[in-house]
Parts: structure tokens; sequence; C-alpha cells
């Protein structure tokens, strides 16, 4: 964390398309401009703010996991997944729904996490009973 990200120029004195939106003073939230812009307006700059603050934030770290189980004659399989969030990352920025049940589950913990927890204590060629 700390680290501040930077885009390299491909071509000398050339200009990118992206530069031109971006707000003009980063610390300016868009929570302070509530009543100052009209709602069309104040959504556009949460995005723009939104966007240029998480593209130069760390990325969001989740470790994953995937387990095919099978029967015996292999003929029908069923595939379990989970996840595990160790950092948020950029995500943080974006105050939407999912971000937030994202947050309220790593304060709280959640099946997602038991079912990474569970999953990753099996190992190859575990019997699994129902």
């Amino acid at each position: 964390m700390g680290r501040i990200l930077h885009q390299r120029v491909l071509v000398k004195n050339s200009q990118e398309a992206h530069e031109a939106i971006r707000p003009t003073n980063i610390r300016r939230l868009p929570s302070s401009l509530v009543g100052i812009l009209d709602d069309d307006s104040l959504k556009l700059y949460t995005l723009i703010w939104s966007r240029a603050m998480a593209c130069q934030m760390e990325s969001t770290i989740t470790d994953m996991i995937q387990i095919d189980i099978a029967n015996a004659e292999e003929d029908i399989v069923f595939r379990s997944t989970g996840s595990r969030l160790h950092f948020l990352g950029y995500q943080a920025v974006y105050k939407d729904g999912e971000v937030a049940s994202i947050i309220s589950d790593l304060n709280e913990g959640n099946s997602d996490v038991e079912a990474y927890e569970v999953l990753s204590s099996l190992k190859m060629d575990d019997v699994v009973e129902a």
C-alpha cells in the first residue's frame, strides 16, 4: 500500500484521450458537492471521482478455490467454489450494495468464507459423504 501507480506515455508529446476526464482536485469529495450539483451531474462526478481514485489504489486480494466432486463412475460431477477476501483494495472506493456487503461480511464472517475453509481442507481422492 502507499504505492502510486503511473501510466507510461507511449509516444513523446502525445495526449491520451482519457486525461481530459478527471477531477480537478481529488480532495473535492462527491459528498461535498451535494446540493451544489444537480442529481445527474453529481452521479457523473461521483463516477469520475471514484474511477480516478480506484485506478491509483492497490488491487483487491482474494483467495479462490474450486473443487470438483464426482461419483465413483465419474459420470456425475458437482463443482463447488469458495473465496476469501484478504484486502478490499480499490473496491473500497465504490459505495454500491455489493461492496457494502463485502465490507459487512469481512466484519462479521460469512458463509462464503466458511465454504472456502471447508473446501480448502479437502485433499485429492478424499471421500465426501452427504
